[in-house]
């Protein structure tokens, strides 16, 4: 998950946003197959070019109105994510994301209030107040989404993962908002999943294909693909030295023998930026030695 966020934010940054439609949907794929519900994976069949044409209408309607139109772009934005997001198995299901602007607004000013008038102690009931909201109002193939969590629930997980940031110097802080995320997940349900059609054969392809993975996931090269890739990313902060490049190089090939292609590109990505992080500050400090 750092990983793909590393690479979406830096990714963005080279290309001056060119990139992004395609880095957000690189994201959201990455999410979404890794999402299970009633038992049930997701997949996300959306496109950056897709995207691409949408942001440039948005964009336009926000220049033309005076940027009133601006709040309306999450909403739409989630709305087209949510009608590309599917059941695996699923034949001709229609997803849909009913939510307002105004619904937005209203919860997310009440969330600050609370938050601010209980001074961050209600912040836990927002949260799922808010996930209840985006449950509510999202269908996945017809099946609207329900959320059972509740606020003394996340509360005490959230206990738990500070004091593991503590414990561990701040490194933890790192898997908070995948923590956060799986638990959300884990409480999150869709109605009437019976009423879901489902292709069999698709179904048996699945199924040996999860088998596959869970074989993979017992190999050695599985643990080690990503322990590298979290080395050299923190040699990366220990300024200029090879070591990130040649853990990244031992994360790449560990991760192919295994099939880890978000850890491969992850890795690849960093390759990539490290070196150009280092030569824009070797220029950064020769100037201001200079003058």
């Amino acid at each position: 998950w750092f990983g793909v966020n590393l690479l979406v934010f830096f990714g963005s940054l080279l290309t001056i946003g060119i990139a992004r439609p395609w880095l957000i949907c690189f994201r959201h794929r990455y999410i979404v197959s890794r999402t299970v519900i009633n038992g049930r994976r997701l997949y996300f069949d959306g496109t950056g070019g897709g995207l691409l044409g949408k942001s440039f209408l948005w964009s336009f309607l926000t220049v033309i109105t005076f940027f009133i139109y601006r709040p309306w772009i999450k909403v739409k934005r989630r709305k087209w994510l949510t009608s590309h997001v599917h059941f695996v198995g699923v034949q001709g299901g229609v997803s849909d994301f009913d939510g307002s602007v105004f619904g937005l607004f209203g919860l997310r000013l009440l969330a600050n209030l609370c938050t601010i008038l209980t001074l961050g102690i209600a912040s836990f009931w927002m949260h799922c107040r808010k996930e209840r909201y985006y449950a509510l109002h999202t269908s996945i193939d017809g099946c609207r989404l329900t959320f059972t969590g509740t606020g003394l629930q996340y509360m005490g997980k959230k206990i738990v993962w500070c004091l593991l940031s503590v414990l561990t110097l701040g490194i933890y802080t790192i898997w908070l908002k995948i923590r956060s995320r799986k638990w959300t997940t884990a409480h999150t349900f869709a109605e009437h999943p019976e009423y879901i059609r489902l292709d069999t054969e698709a179904l048996e392809k699945i199924a040996q294909e999860e088998a596959r993975r869970a074989a993979l996931r017992q190999l050695p090269e599985w643990k080690l693909s990503g322990l590298f890739f979290i080395l050299a990313l923190v040699f990366c902060f220990l300024g200029g030295n090879p070591l990130p490049i040649i853990f990244s190089i031992i994360s790449i090939k560990k991760a192919k023998v295994v099939e880890r292609r978000s850890i491969r590109r992850a890795a690849l990505a960093l390759m990539i930026i490290y070196p150009i992080c280092l030569i824009i500050l070797t220029i950064i400090l020769n100037y201001f030695d200079v003058f």
